[in-house]
């Protein structure tokens, strides 16, 4: 990416390139550094002196807008007042450090008046050839880091700009300023050297028309809001309102549609509930210090009783975040999730906002989910002193500030890496349907033809990421209006096909079935130099021997997905030399994702009959979705592998005597029913107030059937069928947080062996 960049920078004119040094890329966490990969800034400086260029370092520490949270400015003097003498103790320890570091190269700091010792005091700011001041010293050059111009340069403007400049040099770099007024909004800024040297800029500050000014005895026309070049004081060689390149637009043309559902994939964040949350507080915490600078968001989550006489109650937020959403047990409060009915922002300057929404309750506990979505700091001094998130709670005019909160910092896909090749494998992703809040969006595309920039447009979003092959783009915010009512920002990046996201131009293996149907079963997967069709196929002299592993862990359960065939991808190339390729044969779902039937232990089970909508059922969406995939019957993946040595350990010690079962149903009651259906607690003796039986605990489908908690919730049913030694493996179900230890699904193997 950057060797084109900076080549077409240096055939524009540039001399010098600047950049900034993002550390919090370098350094992620204390102490620990990172300058591999695009992270490499000594490749990048290097690459800038090869071309012939110098380069101008900005260091940091911090960058406004860049930084994770943005809005933090390097400009110190702009507070420095607020800290009065020690501002100027900081500033002059500051350029000491940086001197006594002997790099034998200059040190600058931007809008510092007063940079003490050999620093440079440059511009940062607008027209600095008017407004500055210029250097404190006589033995620093003037130099500018930023100069914002009342035109927009153009490419090719630069070029012939510097060329004229470079007639100037010596005047500009030996010569003494003089200024000479010619008329209303005139002025000529003249540098006399003492060789005879001359070199004039002639401004005309009027917006309104040009004018025809003497210099010197002679006539100029000056264009309105214009900068002529007079490298003799007399020729005009260059004016910046005369540019004769071509304007600077940018003609866009599709090459890539992401109109169409099926192209995409989609997986919904769970809303946290107070239950799965281990920080806890009973005041509400400052959100900043809460998230470490991990995520963006987060969770305020709090549990109480309906005890209001009212049907509905008004809910009152008060918040120094950006963006609110609010949930009354795990949905959205609101009647339309893309018009701020249910959730709030702030803004740059007024970042304070309070939400105001009527919300319901139903019989019993209610949990209440307020996410609260970070997009920068505020500005100024002290900021330690700064607070976010939210202040205060209110229902019904009862402040609930000072009440048991629980805590979940970032997203669950955040922490999953879902972006990533390996994180989206961990995840079950479902056809997309309709848009919604809180929802991650996948597809796939292949690496685009020839060599010209591309952006992507994601006009049609709200706000969030975007990564490709696992590399953040960056933020958006589409939905935050500007004042006129349009979008604020359309399109994010622009970048080369060949830059730096490891775009993949090596053949893919694209399955997908019809609409409504996954992918069931991989029959066969070889690669290598597999020999057929899905008629008839067999392995090659050269096979990769976790094809199939690799292509069910990447396809299973869903309705379409991609795989390469690179030999990286399948563990290395075992037999170099053979060309590859990858042949898979896939079966398809008999049943509908819209139905969403699942048969499992010989009974039919919908998602209506597991998701309902009545105040006893707690089953979300994301658990329904693991029903059925039952990972410990596939004999590649880890969990049948350790499932089969299990298997395989008891039939030689007991001469193959054990019963096995791992394919009953898990939808289980919680009674003792004699020869009825199994019984996930009375059967076993759980005590009537156990923790387990907790709604917070268990997944209940209604008040008396559950998702299985354990997969001994069987013992006592095949105890009366007859079977005295037998092992039971399972997907069992709670209610835990996800974190690097806890997940809602796992298995379970249990095993009775009557030795009698």
């Amino acid at each position: 990416m950057w060797p084109s960049l900076i080549a077409k920078a240096k055939q524009g004119g540039l001399d010098v390139i600047q950049t900034y040094v993002f550390w919090n890329l370098h350094e992620p966490h204390p102490g620990q550094y990172d300058f591999a990969g695009r992270n490499d800034i000594v490749s990048f400086i290097k690459e800038v002196q090869r071309q012939g260029l110098y380069i101008s370092l900005r260091i940091g520490l911090f960058i406004e807008a860049k930084w994770s949270y943005g809005l933090i400015e390097n400009e110190y003097q702009m507070i420095e007042g607020a800290f009065h003498k020690d501002g100027t103790r900081y500033v002059n320890w500051t350029a000491q450090m940086a001197v006594s570091q002997n790099t034998g190269e200059p040190w600058m700091m931007c809008k510092q008046d007063a940079a003490p010792g050999p620093v440079i005091n440059t511009c940062n700011g607008k027209r600095c050839g008017e407004t500055w001041k210029g250097p404190n010293s006589l033995n620093k050059p003037s130099l500018w880091t930023e100069n914002w111009t009342s035109l927009q340069p153009k490419y090719g403007h630069l070029k012939h700009m510097h060329a004229a400049l470079k007639l100037c040099s010596i005047a500009l770099l030996y010569g003494e300023l003089t200024t000479e007024h010619l008329g209303t909004n005139q002025d000529a800024y003249v540098y006399n050297g003492s060789s005879g040297k001359c070199a004039a800029f002639l401004v005309n500050n009027s917006s309104q028309e040009s004018v025809q000014d003497a210099f010197r005895n002679s006539s100029y026309n000056l264009p309105s809001k214009s900068i002529s070049i007079l490298p003799d004081c007399k020729n005009v060689v260059f004016n910046i309102a005369m540019v004769s390149t071509q304007v600077n637009t940018r003609p866009m043309q599709p090459i890539i549609r992401f109109d169409s559902p099926q192209q995409w994939e989609a997986f919904s964040e769970a809303v946290s509930q107070f239950e799965q949350t281990s920080l806890r507080s009973n005041t509400l915490l400052e959100q900043m210090n809460t998230t470490k600078d991990k995520s963006d968001y987060l969770w305020y989550t709090m549990s109480i009783l309906q005890n209001f006489s009212e049907a509905q109650h008004m809910l009152k937020v008060n918040s120094r975040g950006h963006v609110l959403r609010a949930y009354v047990n795990g949905a959205l409060v609101g009647t339309n999730e893309f018009v701020f009915i249910c959730s709030a922002h702030g803004a740059r300057k007024v970042p304070n906002f309070t939400f105001e929404d009527a919300i319901s309750f139903s019989t019993g506990t209610n949990n209440i989910s307020l996410l609260s979505i970070m997009v920068g700091l505020p500005v100024g001094a002290f900021m330690e002193r700064k607070s976010s998130g939210l202040r205060e709670v209110l229902i019904q005019e009862l402040n609930f500030t000072r009440y048991s909160w629980g805590y979940q910092a970032g997203l669950v896909g955040e922490k999953l890496s879902v972006y990533t090749d390996e994180g989206s494998s961990n995840v079950s992703w479902n056809q997309y349907e309709n848009p919604s809040t809180l929802t991650w969006y996948k597809t796939t595309f292949d690496t685009p033809e020839g060599d010209k920039p591309i952006a992507l447009n994601l006009g049609c979003m709200g706000k969030g990421e975007a990564w490709i092959n696992g590399q953040s783009i960056g933020r958006y915010w589409v939905s935050f209006k500007t004042p006129s009512g349009s979008p604020s920002q359309t399109w994010i990046n622009s970048w080369g096909v060949h830059d730096r996201f490891n775009w993949r131009p090596w053949p893919r293996v694209h399955l997908r079935c019809p609409r409504k149907r996954i992918i069931s079963k991989i029959v066969f997967a070889s690669h290598g130099n597999p020999s057929g069709d899905c008629e008839s196929y067999s392995i090659g002299n050269c096979h990769s021997s976790n094809s199939q592993q690799i292509v069910e862990k990447v396809c299973l359960g869903k309705r379409q997905c991609s795989i390469s065939h690179t030999t990286e991808n399948f563990g290395g190339d075992s037999c170099p030399g053979t060309p590859k390729a990858l042949l898979v044969d896939a079966h398809k779902s008999t049943q509908t994702i819209a139905s969403s039937l699942l048969e499992l232990g010989g009974v039919q089970i919908s998602k209506q009959d597991v998701v309902k909508d009545e105040p006893t059922n707690n089953v979300p969406d994301l658990v329904f979705t693991k029903l059925g995939l039952q990972l410990h019957r596939r004999d590649n993946h880890p969990l049948g592998i350790l499932k089969n040595a299990i298997y395989e350990y008891f039939d030689s010690n007991y001469n193959n005597q054990i019963h096995k079962f791992d394919d009953l149903c898990p939808i289980v009651t919680t009674k003792k029913i004699p020869f009825a259906i199994i019984g996930n607690f009375d059967d076993v003796l759980v005590p009537a107030d156990h923790v387990s039986r907790s709604y917070n605990d268990t997944y209940y489908i209604d008040a008396e059937t559950v998702l299985r908690c354990h997969t001994s919730a069987h013992q006592a049913d095949l105890l009366r069928k007859g079977y005295t030694d037998f092992l039971v493996t399972g997907d069992v179900y709670r209610r835990d947080s996800i974190d690097s230890t806890h997940y809602p699904v796992f298995h379970q193997w249990y095993g009775v062996i009557n030795k009698g």
